[in-house]
């Protein structure tokens, strides 16, 4: 997003540069605007601001996921995480200042640390001295509510959605699309399986899970095994020369994310009419060929109204 941001701020005729906190000068001039980005994690956006003139403009892309998915996810994960999960009660801020401290630990870094203890009022600064860009209005509603707090100013900045680059070609077989970097919080292997139990393969449609691995070796083999084991066609990462393609191209794209903000897969299957089954965690405008459900559904036993959504989206014409 900031390479998106920086590129259309070059069109617009300034002078702009993306950079690090430890490579950004010590102070700024007046007519210096800064963009900072994460809410959720404020460190270096909090450390950035201390830099903004008193008189300067700074904007913050909140990247702000839905606490209710995260809270889902927090009760899933495993390892050190799970641990640090646990110890935060599975509160997302919790859990997050525990994340900073043990960064903080480990570095020595005294301002981290500070920042850690202080998360609720560091967070509370970025947003009454920012001006927002957020998402959608949705996104907006749940920063304010969340930290009852009132933005100082927010735009509107949606994703950019990538127009068609090219449509599948006609002889390829129908299929159902998993997209999605693999990991836990992406949740494909519970979708898997569901479209497994609903023997959707057995109803004409191929399923493809397309996707690098992520930094979790024991849930890409587990996902990778059950796809193989079940007839699931696994394709690695794509450039987007190929990807939207193959989007553009899908019967139905599946999103069991437990969290998003809002996902430019997601995003370029609803501007394009393409039939969509994603998480409830996340800001989304209601389409009509898209289906929002909780993400703990998916799994062996899906619920009937799991199956009523992706039957309805892979009805001939989308259900209303």
């Amino acid at each position: 997003m900031a390479y998106q941001i920086a590129r259309a701020a070059r069109a617009a005729g300034a002078t702009i540069s993306v950079a690090g906190v430890a490579e950004l000068p010590k102070a700024f001039e007046v007519d210096d605007l800064l963009f900072l980005f994460n809410i959720d994690r404020p460190f270096e956006a909090a450390s950035a601001l201390d830099r903004v003139h008193p008189d300067g403009r700074a904007l913050l892309y909140p990247l702000h996921h839905p606490a209710a998915g995260v809270m889902k996810y927090l009760d899933r994960v495993r390892g050190p995480k799970r641990l640090l999960s646990r110890i935060a009660g599975g509160s997302p801020d919790r859990y997050e200042t525990l994340v900073d401290t043990a960064k903080a630990a480990r570095t020595r870094d005294l301002g981290r640390l500070r920042a850690a203890i202080g998360r609720r009022r560091v967070i509370d600064r970025l947003i009454k001295r920012c001006e927002l860009l957020v998402t959608s209005p949705a996104e907006l509603a749940e920063i304010e509510a969340r930290y009852d707090t009132r933005a100082r100013g927010a735009w509107l900045l949606p994703h950019p959605v990538t127009p068609y680059i090219g449509l599948a070609e006609a002889n390829m077989p129908r299929y159902v699309l998993v997209p999605g970097r693999i990991e836990l919080r992406k949740n494909q292997l519970a979708a898997l399986q569901t479209l497994s139990a609903m023997g959707v393969r057995d109803r004409g449609y191929e399923v493809i899970l397309a996707g690098g691995k992520g930094s979790d070796d024991a849930y890409f083999t587990a996902t990778i095994d059950f796809a193989l084991a079940n007839g699931i066609i696994y394709v690695s990462q794509l450039p987007k020369t190929l990807f939207f393609p193959a989007v553009s191209g899908a019967r139905l794209v599946i999103n069991a994310s437990f969290f998003e903000v809002t996902s430019l897969i997601d995003l370029y299957a609803i501007e394009n009419g393409i039939p969509l089954v994603t998480t409830t965690h996340g800001y989304y405008t209601p389409a009509t060929t898209l289906r929002q459900v909780d993400p703990l559904t998916w799994g062996p036993c899906p619920p009937p109204q799991l199956i009523n959504a992706i039957d309805a989206m892979l009805a001939p014409d989308p259900v209303p």
